[in-house]
């Protein structure tokens, strides 16, 4: 007997660029959603889904940061997805359970990918949450070239 699995996919398109912010540390500032461009803003809806994909050029230090706060609440568990990180030495992720900034609430996994990024050209990459897996990949096809996972 074979299984045959049928995957429905929508796929929405949109640009927009966000501003350069200086350097804040995730697991150092209580209130950090303040400083998260909002997608939801720029008339995206993301809630519930599981994957995304997205092109992006800059030199290292590249972070996505989801939450389940409506409100911008940073006291809620939230993950940040960072490719290039460490000047464009690593990739991973970091877990914060609350705003607490204790030690104990924060998590930390990374992974060498030297050179991931690009000050020159638009880089693709995809990122996962399934069943509990976070999963960071380089390309335009989820589950392809994965570059980081945390289970």
């Amino acid at each position: 007997m074979v299984d045959i699995y049928y995957f429905i996919g929508l796929v929405i398109e949109n640009t927009f660029t966000t501003p350069k912010i200086a350097y804040k540390s995730f697991v150092h500032i209580a209130d950090f959603l303040q400083y998260v461009v909002d997608i939801n803003k720029h008339g995206l809806d993301l809630s519930g889904i599981t994957t995304l994909t997205f092109t992006v050029k800059a030199c290292h230090g590249v972070k996505i940061i989801m939450s389940n706060s409506d409100d911008g609440d940073s006291s809620k568990p939230m993950y940040s997805f960072i490719m290039g990180g460490e000047k464009n030495l690593r990739s991973g992720f970091q877990r914060r359970n609350d705003d607490s900034l204790t030690l104990a609430s924060q998590q930390t996994v990374h992974y060498d990918t030297p050179d991931v990024c690009s000050c020159d050209e638009y880089r693709p990459f995809w990122i996962s949450v399934i069943n509990g897996v976070l999963m960071i990949g380089k390309g335009l096809i989820v589950g392809i070239n994965v570059i980081a996972e945390w289970i």
